[in-house]
């Protein structure tokens, strides 16, 4: 089987759990992905099976759109909502203005750089 599958990945599975599922489930030897996603996100996976798997770096390349919400507020040892909260600080005097100018630092072309914590 050679070919591109489209996954809607769930949260609490890895990239590689897919991995796993793909080759097993359908008797594939060659199965890998254009990009991950850490467990706890959800979102469009890209998989590639048998000699599409050649096409990796074309994928990894492309441009690619994330999507998140945030709590204000709190502070974890992780930097990600599965940490230990270490802090926590009232929120009550941010304005919705100095939210939107903090973000408007993650719009566009930016080099991700992975999480403290990441599988």
């Amino acid at each position: 089987m050679n070919g591109i599958c489209i996954i809607d990945k769930p949260g609490g599975l890895t990239s590689h759990d897919l991995v796993l599922f793909l080759r097993r489930r359908f008797k594939i030897k060659k199965v890998g992905h254009a990009g991950t996603l850490d467990p706890m996100a959800t979102g469009v996976l890209v998989m590639l099976l048998g000699s599409a798997t050649k096409l990796s770096n074309k994928f990894i390349s492309d441009d690619k759109e994330y999507e998140g919400s945030m709590r204000l507020g709190i502070k974890t040892d992780s930097h990600d909502k599965e940490g230990k909260v270490i802090s926590s600080k009232d929120i009550s005097g941010i304005k919705e203005e100095s939210v939107r100018e903090s973000f408007r630092a993650f719009l566009g072309d930016i080099e991700q750089v992975p999480p403290m914590v990441s599988p």
